[in-house]
């Protein structure tokens, strides 16, 4: 077995030995020094840094020599960084976050710290200065600058961590912001004279023990008492959580169905746990396709649209719950989660609202069966439309998003109706079609969606792991939520999945709907104990 090290070293020798390069004595020293077995570069002058030409040639000669110890490699680094400019070492510092094993060890090292803390307050990263806090970093010097460019997520995160309260001191206090909205003024300044500030003192009575050096006026107790006052009359609710960006990108991706996009997110921050506590735990309104504002956790908003395995394979709760257990408190947040999703009483309000569904969709047909003209079927299909758009005003929270059992039985209506419309080609028919059943489809959840693009029987009947598209296998130019949908067109779910003429029969597409809707329910039942009411499965399996 070859190995590299050794080779590469001969390589370079080699190059030295037959004077394809001239080295001045101190380069000579320098790479003799690198191909030896030792770990520090201390004793090395300075004089020889000019063999790394550039910042990159720097960088590639630590990947050249990649079977060195991580020990090495950032003793070479503290050798070449020691006499460069502030500027010079930034730009240094972020070029090497490409080598990982290395920055790590920088960051815990006291030297490298305070520009570490520099490049992280500039970027308004709280979680990188809090790593940097939890490895030993004084991140009192950089707490200015850190108000100046994310205040808000500051002042929340500070709410939410009193450990990293408890590291700041009277230097911090006193630090300048440098820039914006409160350039000049010092941190207790910013804490003492706005509302959230106040709040925050509130909260730690150490904090306010630092800011009488900023009070000059009266006790800080009575100051803050006042202030209280005027904080609960108007700041109601007013340390609502912050949601980082990539937390709303991933819950997004997560009620949308992009299950490659969220377990991606999820590896890319495997080993920044903090990150990826906060994607699979908290909670945020995001909104899905159909249109609706829904509020939840990871697995919350999985498992309210139902998108369950019905298989061997993962699906989006599985992967979710997978991740969950990485957690050291995992088995008890999912079991948070599903309690959140499906609290006392959930089963009641799903009921009552399957029966104003029901109610609504019956009058829809029955008054396109009463109708005589055009305006009277317009009205009739036009009011359960408002009926369904109302369900988007408030915030889903607990319960399941969509009430599938509303196609089935629109599509067994539409079935018993087509005849008593007048034959398939009749204006009504074609109304129930697309403007009830395609309106109904609009509030399909995505992987209810993903499903009817793949083939509702396929899924079922082979229990694949979803392909997670929107585009119709029948028709790629045509997607699920394509704008004519129950406007000029309606999905047509059968075995392979298609977009049809309005005037089909929907006789073949209840079968694979209502099978695989009965198997999600249960593994809801079986794996997360959510209790499924029997007359839905009933129906899910006869209609």
């Amino acid at each position: 077995e070859m190995i590299w090290a050794n080779i590469k070293n001969a390589l370079l020798a080699k190059l030295k030995e037959e004077h394809y390069f001239d080295f001045s004595p101190q380069e000579n020293s320098l790479i003799a020094f690198m191909l030896s077995d030792d770990m520090t570069f201390e004793q090395q002058r300075q004089e020889a840094s000019p063999l790394f030409a550039t910042p990159d040639e720097f960088i590639q000669s630590l990947v050249f020599f990649k079977e060195w110890p991580t020990e090495k490699k950032v003793s070479l680094v503290s050798y070449y960084l020691l006499h460069q400019t502030p500027d010079e070492k930034k730009d240094r510092l972020m070029r090497l976050s490409a080598l990982p094993a290395i920055t790590v060890k920088l960051q815990s090292m006291l030297a490298f710290q305070p520009m570490y803390l520099r490049i992280a307050a500039e970027a308004g990263d709280v979680e990188k200065v809090q790593v940097l806090s939890e490895l030993g970093a004084d991140m009192n010097a950089e707490l200015g600058l850190l108000f100046a460019k994310a205040k808000y997520e500051t002042m929340w995160w500070l709410h939410q961590h009193p450990e990293l309260r408890d590291k700041i001191t009277q230097t911090g206090m006193n630090s300048h912001i440098p820039e914006g909205k409160h350039q000049g003024e010092t941190v207790g300044e910013l804490l003492l004279y706005s509302k959230k500030g106040c709040q925050l003192l509130q909260e730690d009575n150490r904090l306010q023990g630092l800011c009488h050096a900023q009070m000059n006026i009266k006790p800080i107790s009575d100051y803050l008492n006042e202030k209280a006052e005027v904080t609960q009359i108007s700041q109601a609710g007013f340390f609502k959580p912050y949601v980082h960006p990539k937390v709303k990108a991933f819950l997004q991706h997560v009620i949308h169905g992009g299950m490659e996009e969220a377990e991606k997110m999820l590896k890319d921050n495997k080993d920044n746990r903090a990150m990826l506590r906060a994607l699979l735990t908290t909670k945020a309104i995001v909104t899905d396709f159909a249109g609706r504002r829904i509020e939840g956790a990871s697995l919350q908003l999985a498992l309210g649209a139902k998108d369950v395995s019905i298989g061997e394979h993962e699906e989006m709760a599985e992967m979710l719950e997978y991740y969950l257990k990485t957690l050291a408190d995992g088995e008890r947040e999912i079991r948070t989660q599903i309690a959140a999703q499906f609290p006392e009483g959930w089963e009641q309000e799903e009921e009552a609202r399957k029966q104003a569904d029901s109610l609504a969709l019956n009058e829809v047909f029955s008054a396109l069966g009463a109708s005589s003209t055009a305006e009277e079927e317009a009205i009739a299909v036009n009011a359960f439309n408002a009926y369904l758009a109302r369900q988007k005003e408030n915030v889903v929270r607990t319960g399941f998003h969509f009430n599938d059992q509303l196609f089935l039985k629109a599509v067994k209506l539409y079935n018993e109706h087509v005849f008593l419309f007048g034959g398939l080609n009749n204006p009504k028919n074609r109304l129930a079609a697309i403007k009830v059943i395609g309106g109904i489809e609009c509030h399909f959840t995505s992987c209810l969606a993903q499903a009817a693009c793949e083939g509702m029987g396929f899924v079922h009947q082979h229990k694949v792991k979803l392909a997670r598209s929107l585009e119709f296998n029948d028709d790629s130019g045509y997607s699920f939520f394509h704008p004519d949908l129950g406007v000029n067109s309606y999905a047509y779910i059968h075995y392979g999945g298609a977009i049809v003429a309005c005037h089909a029969s929907f006789f073949d597409s209840t079968t694979f709907v209502a099978k695989l809707m009965s198997s999600k329910n249960i593994k809801l039942a079986k794996t997360y104990a959510v209790t499924i009411s029997p007359a839905s499965n009933a129906n899910a399996t006869h209609n």
